[in-house]
């Protein structure tokens, strides 16, 4: 376990800068929430480039962030781990859409949808490095802010994920199991190899309560996950998510996919009409698309 955290930290940063002075980093002492402006998707796409670059998953880009057409979709919600004002970790999480899963690219989810409930996938994880040595607490806190986000506030069964081989040990850890053989290509993380891996949220409390319930201190995991409260988390930016209405706003929209990259520009007609019908408020003027 410890090894699998290592490994991810150590695949993820190369360097470690000096951290901003604050109180020392615990558990205790991270806030956990939706990303609600447009500086803070900023930051998370800005720390996703870097960690993407570093590891070679992607090109450095013009913009300095990494941003898809699924962080586009009203579905996605961004979350983040805050250290004072500093945001020192983020995870996506994409539900169910038109357009399908990123991982479905090169995984076939059929077998995953065929036990029934909803689906999600976890997406674009990335740790501040100069938050290196204390990543582990960054990492568990945003995987329990995730399990629960997916599960209480969406009703999701199923978490899939898409990553690279050397890091599949950690979510194996927390109960995923592999969806299919290694992808020697994925075209989503520049031609890195991938793997699949899914895990049930009705199912995964109990593999682990056998697997580290009968461990002492931080090795206990389901004391962590699932007898812990989850500490320090505002959700006054979840409401108006879970009805379903835009996480963003036309000029969010405007400026992310439209001002610093190309991506409305460069839709195809599906994906174009997709998003149209997702954000068909008047608000949303029509030279966006």
């Amino acid at each position: 376990m410890t090894h699998s955290i290592e490994l991810l930290e150590r695949e993820h940063f190369h360097s470690t800068p000096p951290a901003p002075q604050y109180a020392p980093l615990t558990a205790d002492s991270i806030e956990l929430r939706v990303a609600r402006s447009k500086e803070e998707l900023e930051c998370c796409f800005r720390l996703l480039h870097d960690a993407y670059v570093d590891c070679g998953y992607m090109e450095p880009q013009d913009s300095g962030m990494r941003i898809s057409f699924y962080n586009a979709l009203p579905t996605t919600s961004t979350l983040i781990a805050l250290h004072g004002d500093t945001i020192v970790g983020t995870v996506s999480l994409i539900r169910e859409n038109q357009i399908g899963f990123p991982s479905e690219r090169v995984f076939d989810l059929s077998e995953v949808r065929r036990l029934g409930g909803a689906v999600a996938e976890i997406s674009a994880l990335a740790i501040d490095p100069r938050y290196r040595k204390v990543g582990s607490h960054i990492l568990f806190a945003l995987m329990k802010f995730m399990f629960h986000h997916a599960r209480d506030l969406f009703g999701t069964r199923h978490l899939v994920i898409a990553v690279h081989p050397t890091h599949f040990p950690l979510y194996e850890s927390l109960g995923f199991k592999r969806l299919a053989d290694t992808v020697d290509a994925y075209d989503f993380v520049n031609g890195a190899p991938a793997v699949g891996g899914h895990v049930d949220l009705d199912m995964v409390a109990d593999y682990i309560f056998r697997r580290y319930a009968h461990l002492s201190g931080r090795k206990n995991l389901y004391n962590y996950f699932y007898c812990q409260p989850l500490t320090r988390v505002t959700r006054s930016s979840e409401t108006f998510i879970a009805d379903g209405d835009p996480v963003m706003s036309p000029k969010v929209l405007q400026y992310f996919f439209a001002e610093r990259t190309s991506i409305l520009r460069d839709l195809g007609e599906r994906e174009r009409g997709v998003l149209k019908s997702m954000y068909s408020a008047p608000d949303y003027a029509c030279e966006l698309w």
